[in-house]
């Protein structure tokens, strides 16, 4: 389906209208109800990452520490 989008409309400079997920979905040979699905689950998806991005593990920042005690890594997620 995303192979159906322009890149204005995959990243969401243009607003998906009616006739443009009409349009989607039958270049993509899906209905109209699964495209607004994986819309819907692409943002969540996004936000999702966005907010793991965000996490902290308490200055076990360094790759080589973690290696080394990854039980510490675990008690602290």
């Amino acid at each position: 389906m995303m192979d159906s989008m322009t890149k204005d409309e995959l990243d969401c400079v243009k607003p998906l209208t009616e006739a443009r997920v009409m349009r989607i979905s039958l270049g993509a040979g899906a209905s109209c109800q699964e495209l607004l699905f994986l819309i819907a689950e692409h943002k969540r998806f996004s936000k999702m990452v966005e907010r793991m991005g965000k996490m902290n593990l308490d200055g076990l920042d360094n790759m080589a520490e973690m290696k080394r005690n990854p039980k510490q890594m675990m008690q602290q997620l």
